[in-house]
């Protein structure tokens, strides 16, 4: 079953729990006028929405071999990031240096970051993989100049891009209206789910 978000946030602002008082999931068109959405947080594995909650799943851990399916396009333009910026071939983990693992490494952990916020959307929030999506489409339109622009290689744009992200204030979601939900780490893998949408690329012409 699948809690629909408008239609919790106006049971609490009601001073009614929608878990509790038996509150249907019709939708509701008047988005969150007047609701107290910043009381909303993620905390003990559950999405807290006034005095109702929700189960909301620690987010994913990355596999140690990469999950082709998932991750191949975006890591594929990060190595070539790394190779730009490098001047040698990179064609996965073990070739980059020690000093750039934990980097690479931690773009993983973004990605899946990311991954785990869409999961716990769809399976929790009516309509959750739309209103994903449209926090996609509103961190492109914030970034999507900064990619744009010059730099001496992809590294160093990926760097730009991701600065950019984790400090662009997301509005085309109500989700984004939770402050706890989406940080910056969510925004970052946001990027590289950008870069597997091919909307971004850190290396023009990269395949």
């Amino acid at each position: 079953m699948h809690f629909h978000l408008d239609n919790g946030l106006k049971a609490n602002a009601d001073g009614r729990d929608i878990l509790v008082d038996g509150i249907g999931f019709q939708p509701e068109f008047d988005m969150f006028e007047n609701l107290p959405l910043a009381s909303g947080h993620i905390s003990n594995g559950r999405l807290h929405l006034g005095r109702s909650s929700v189960p909301w799943e620690t987010y994913p851990i990355p596999p140690d071999k990469p999950d082709d399916h998932l991750e191949k396009t975006y890591l594929t333009q990060i190595q070539a990031a790394y190779a730009d910026h490098l001047h040698k071939p990179i064609n996965c983990s073990d070739d980059l240096p020690q000093t750039c693992r934990p980097e690479y490494a931690k773009q993983r952990e973004y990605f899946y970051d990311a991954e785990g916020m869409r999961r716990n959307l769809r399976d929790v929030i009516e309509n959750g993989e739309q209103e994903f999506d449209a926090l996609k489409v509103d961190l492109y339109d914030g970034i999507c100049d900064i990619c744009a622009s010059d730099y001496a290689d992809g590294l160093l744009r990926m760097r730009a891009t991701l600065s950019q992200a984790a400090g662009f204030p997301l509005s085309g979601s109500a989700i984004a209206q939770f402050p706890s939900m989406i940080k910056a780490a969510e925004k970052k893998g946001l990027c590289h789910m950008l870069v597997n949408d091919h909307k971004l690329e850190w290396v023009q012409g990269d395949e």
